[in-house]
């Protein structure tokens, strides 16, 4: 297997010069797009469209209803960064695991290869699969379809140990990536039915264009066509529920003593922070006092939810002032602080710490609350 793979891996010296779609070319590259799409789409169940996708040409998913449609948009796009959802709208059924591995997660290219090469040895032993592995530019990407046919939102013996009984397909989906990977997998990808994007072989990856690296997303094995059952999961799953269960209550047994339920769980001035654009500070607000209000004050549980709520507020600050250093860069960051304040129930900073760090700030809310 070790072999195959370095066969088909992109040379670490490859410097193809892809920056640059001549006119000439865009027949070459639609064919070859095209093809991407479409071995996409046999590793997916159930109607193929309407499928959502993403290109850098907009903010957010796009729902399209046939092939064609999202051919004309990764044409718009000139091949770059064009995504296809793993679940199609409405999706019940956790039917695919998907696994990241980024590059700057391992001190080398070889530390990379020798992961990808336990994973799949990983994956054969707990339930025989042979995935696709794409390499996405800067990684591997490894899409693992399984047989699943149910809800698991549903199964009450799972869905009694999550906070959202509706959480249950997204913390499967994550604990797959998890498990099959031997915690490998990237952590800031937070998979979940309706937020699963796989890239397409064929397109490119902007960052590696703006690296002068190779940017297109190539084929380095076939899904074999087999789909494991989702029950050789099922044990391993329902375990890693309880013991996470546990700590969670433990967690929230200590934080009682810090903030007492006495039915007023909204702090002013995070409160006016939500409603106030600023145009420095962003990350350390985001991450240390508005995802840590949603998780541990208000009591969310629904990460798309706080995710919408964050994402609101940034986009309101990017309007005032662009944000540093993207704001792509700024989503990923949320997504992977959500997951930890929820993991670790981290509570927010408080105002006393907010006039020591930033007390324009801290004046500027306090106004707010005057006024």
């Amino acid at each position: 297997m070790t072999a195959f793979i370095e066969q088909q891996l992109p040379s670490e010296h490859e410097k193809e010069e892809k920056n640059v779609i001549s006119t000439s070319d865009v027949f070459i590259h639609f064919s070859r797009i095209e093809s991407g799409l479409e071995f996409i789409l046999k590793h997916t169940s159930g109607p193929q469209f309407p499928r959502d996708i993403m290109v850098p040409t907009r903010q957010g998913q796009k729902s399209v209803y046939d092939k064609d449609s999202a051919m004309l948009h990764y044409q718009g796009a000139l091949w770059e960064d064009c995504r296809i959802a793993a679940f199609y709208p409405g999706q019940k059924n956790p039917d695919l695991i998907f696994i990241d591995l980024d590059r700057k997660d391992f001190v080398s290219d070889r530390a990379l290869k020798a992961a990808l090469t336990k994973i799949l040895k990983r994956i054969e032993k707990k339930i025989g699969g042979h995935p696709a592995v794409l390499w996405s530019g800067r990684g591997y990407h490894i899409i693992q379809p399984i047989n699943c046919d149910v809800n698991l939102d549903n199964v009450k013996e799972l869905a009694g140990l999550v906070r959202d009984r509706e959480d249950v397909n997204k913390m499967f989906l994550q604990f797959g990536a998890y498990h099959l990977s031997g915690a490998k997998k990237d952590s800031c990808n937070r998979t979940s039915l309706k937020s699963c994007l796989l890239r397409i072989p064929g397109s490119l990856n902007s960052k590696c264009k703006a690296e002068g690296t190779d940017p297109e997303v190539k084929i380095v094995q076939e899904w074999d066509g087999f789909r494991p059952d989702v029950k050789l999961m099922l044990g391993s799953f329902y375990s890693y529920l309880v013991a996470e269960k546990a700590r969670e209550d433990q967690r929230r047994k200590s934080l009682a003593t810090i903030y007492p339920s006495d039915g007023q769980q909204k702090i002013w001035w995070i409160e006016k922070l939500l409603e106030t654009p600023i145009d420095d500070y962003r990350k350390r607000a985001h991450d240390l006092i508005i995802i840590p209000y949603l998780v541990v004050r208000k009591g969310m549980t629904d990460a798309d939810e706080i995710e919408a709520i964050v994402l609101r507020w940034i986009n309101r600050c990017n309007e005032l002032e662009p944000l540093s250093p993207s704001y792509r860069e700024f989503e990923r960051g949320m997504r992977y602080r959500i997951h930890l304040v929820m993991h670790n129930m981290i509570p927010p900073m408080s105002f006393d710490k907010l006039q020591e760090e930033n007390p324009e700030l801290a004046k500027e809310l306090s106004n707010r609350e005057d006024s």
